[in-house]
């Protein structure tokens, strides 16, 4: 009795689950492994099992800014160049031991960092400019 209780229970579920739909997310990626983009393709199951229908999706635009970091690695000075003009920038460096060894206002497109007196090594760059945030690991030789 149980076997057959638990029979018809597993094939009402999976017929449950057939007509929930699906999800599919997608991500976009820049050169730099740097996620940009996300879309959401919802999936709703029709009257019959065979065809689906398409829901309206919607797309995330996760970081419109784009900055770039060079050269890297660098001597001494490194440049920054933003996508956009930024008006109220914070560049923060860090040392690999979470030390803050420069912190700097980023106004404009492009703006310089001057590593000439810190030892050489990999850092870590935060730059905050309105609710955006990118890192970028730099190395100082």
């Amino acid at each position: 009795m149980i076997k057959q209780f638990c029979l018809l229970a597993l094939l009402l579920f999976s017929g449950y689950v057939h007509l929930c739909g699906q999800t599919n997310i997608s991500y976009s990626y820049d050169d730099n492994g740097n996620r940009y983009n996300r879309t959401v393709l919802l999936l709703k199951a029709a009257e019959g099992y065979d065809t689906t229908q398409t829901e309206e999706g919607m797309t995330l635009n996760m970081a419109e800014l784009v900055i770039t970091a060079f050269p890297n690695p660098t001597m001494g000075e490194i440049t920054l160049s933003a996508s956009d003009n930024i008006e109220q920038g914070v560049i923060h460096i860090f040392d690999l031991s979470g030390r803050s060894v420069i912190t700097q206002e980023f106004t404009g497109q492009t703006t310089s960092v001057d590593l000439i007196n810190q030892n050489p090594g990999q850092y870590l760059m935060i730059i905050q400019a309105g609710n955006e945030r990118k890192e970028i690991t730099i190395i100082k030789e």
